[in-house]
């Protein structure tokens, strides 16, 4: 590259030199010219030696001129080389600190993937410790809370009670009279009612769920699981003033945002102690109360006594579904609200735990799937145990859902 460099200076420098020697020697020549005609008019004609003087004066002054381009030629080919060996010099220093970056951080690239490996590694066996402590602690809670079979059992028993307390409305009522109360209120309601809130999405089927043998438990139940499904929806207990839940919520936060922050079982121990107190409250307890004895009035007035027959003893009625209906249920609701752990009563997205189908015309638990013509409706929620999370339900109490069965052949 520098001899292609030196050739390209070299050549433009010596043409240089040429054309201006020429034009040079052409002057001088002149001149001489000029000088010669001066001699010959004012003169007289020197010897012929005198010719051979200038011819040799005029021969050095070229040769000095020449001598002085090359040599102003040459240092500028000097310059020109230097410039680039100082060039070459700082493009080589360029490539190797360049490759030389490129070295580090392909080394840098391989010490990070490793390091994302290891952490991806070590995330992994984190979450698995922690799916495995959650199943110790779930397994370790205190013993001093209700037990899952108590809520499970009281559960259990209030189902049983709705149902008992139908036989006792229904005793001696026929279901064909119990149907013609039924349609009858049905198109007088004006809609949006509790009745057609419950029943509203079978209305194009009411016709051939009223040939059944027990349509009247199967209406009378979905009307008060449809009253207790609304009051047992909520988080706290009944009975305890806004302006208290207010302050209790806000003594939550205030713990989670301390510093450190409380930790969330901490927070629950603390939410159950309090709402224990306050629950044993006189106050608290006879507003609970209060709201039983009016939900049991509204439920037996708007939805159940147009559907009884003239002859039920309503007085009876009313006091059995207070005590042995609502009254459980509500304390029920107190019971799951108080405890640390979660608990909810609703039809889960999946039944992949199962149901418990009930047949429409014998009011029994049927045994064999198989003989299921079709699921009519739900009719009793399931209970849930919430305590691994919403998506991960611990079933304590399958629901129960309607059905009607295949005739046999």
């Amino acid at each position: 590259m520098a001899d292609a460099q030196i050739e390209e200076v070299r050549e433009p420098c010596e043409a240089s030199v040429s054309e201006h020697c020429t034009s040079e020697h052409f002057a001088r020549a002149q001149e001489h010219e000029e000088s010669d005609e001066e001699v010959q008019f004012d003169q007289p004609r020197e010897p012929h030696r005198k010719s051979n003087d200038g011819e040799s004066g005029t021969k050095r002054g070229n040769s000095e001129d020449v001598a002085f381009l090359i040599q102003e030629a040459s240092n500028r080919l000097n310059h020109e080389m230097q410039r680039n060996a100082h060039l070459e010099a700082v493009l080589t220093e360029t490539e190797k600190h360049f490759v030389e970056q490129m070295r580090k951080l392909h080394e840098e690239k391989a010490e990070m993937e490793a390091q994302i490996r290891k952490l991806t590694t070590e995330k992994t066996r984190l979450m698995s410790d922690l799916e495995e402590s959650k199943n110790v602690l779930f397994e370790l809670r205190p013993e001093e809370q209700v037990s899952d079979a108590e809520i499970q059992g009281r559960y259990t028993e209030l189902c049983g009670a709705i149902e008992t307390w139908i036989d006792l409305a229904t005793d001696g009522d026929d279901v064909e009279d119990f149907g013609a109360r039924f349609l009858k209120l049905w198109k007088k309601m004006r809609r949006p009612n509790p009745i057609y809130n419950a029943l509203g999405d079978l209305e194009s089927d009411l016709p051939n769920l009223m040939a059944h043998d027990n349509f009247d438990y199967f209406v009378l139940t979905a009307l008060i699981q449809g009253s207790l499904d609304t009051e047992m929806a909520i988080r706290y207990p009944i009975g305890i003033s806004q302006t208290v839940l207010t302050v209790l919520k806000e003594v939550q936060r205030g713990m989670a945002m301390l510093e450190p922050p409380k930790d969330k079982s901490y927070i629950g121990t603390w939410r159950s102690d309090a709402l224990k107190a306050l629950t044993s409250i006189q106050e608290v307890k006879e507003a609970r109360d209060a709201h039983a004895e009016e939900c049991t009035r509204d439920l037996l007035a708007t939805l159940l006594k147009p559907l009884l027959s003239k002859s039920a003893d309503l007085e009876t009625l009313e006091s059995k579904l207070l005590g042995n209906v609502i009254k459980p249920a509500f304390e029920l609701s107190e019971m799951m609200c108080i405890s640390t752990h979660r608990y909810a009563i609703r039809y889960p997205k999946k039944v992949s735990s199962g149901i418990v189908p009930k047949n429409l015309d014998g009011w029994t638990t049927v045994k064999k799937l198989e003989s299921i013509e079709r699921a009519v409706r739900r009719l009793h929620p399931a209970l849930l145990l919430l305590d691994r999370g919403e998506h991960f339900p611990v079933v304590l109490v399958k629901p129960v859902v309607v059905v009607s069965l295949r005739k046999a052949q």
